[in-house]
């Protein structure tokens, strides 16, 4: 049996990709290979002489999946204490001026036994993923740092579209 860390990270990459189909984006999501601080990316996928290719824009990403987060006191607000060297990581990366990367989180309920039901209609993943582009200085905390997302910023098809849309009216 896998580890409950490894489940979290599968459940992850399922939302992920199910969001990336929805929203007509192509998901590369990368698997056991070097791990360098990035997870993936989301590729707009166009048409041209009847074949579909992908247009080089999007958006990268950093998944992490979690039971560990809670809400701010007036609950408009999702708050993820996140290891000091994964968020370092995001912000030197922001720091080095690529192309940006986004965390995307999935909160997961307290309880393994309620994180996926199963049934002949439907299949419900609970609660959902949020997103944030981290940037500003690397923090000096020894093992965690707040990230604080707003609740505004769900992930989900719409947005998703949006982001890479973004993207591409900014380097068009």
């Amino acid at each position: 049996m896998i580890t409950l860390q490894h489940t979290e990270e599968l459940l992850s990459r399922a939302y992920l990709t199910a969001v990336a189909a929805k929203a007509g984006l192509n998901a590369n999501i990368r698997g056991g290979d070097l791990d360098y601080g990035t997870d993936g990316n989301f590729k707009k996928v166009v048409v041209v002489e009847n074949k579909r290719i992908e247009t080089g824009f999007g958006i990268e990403y950093q998944a992490k999946a979690t039971k560990n987060w809670r809400t701010t006191q007036n609950a408009d607000e999702i708050v993820y204490d996140m290891p000091v060297d994964a968020y370092n990581r995001l912000i030197t990366r922001s720091a080095l001026g690529g192309i940006p990367i986004y965390l995307i989180l999935l909160c997961l309920p307290d309880s393994a036994h309620d994180w996926v039901e199963l049934s002949h209609e439907e299949m419900i993943l609970r609660h959902c993923c949020y997103w944030q582009r981290i940037s500003g200085a690397p923090t000096e905390n020894d093992n965690t740092t707040a990230v604080h997302i707003p609740k505004s910023q769900r992930f989900d098809p719409y947005t998703l579209r949006l982001l890479v849309n973004e993207m591409e009216e900014q380097f068009s």
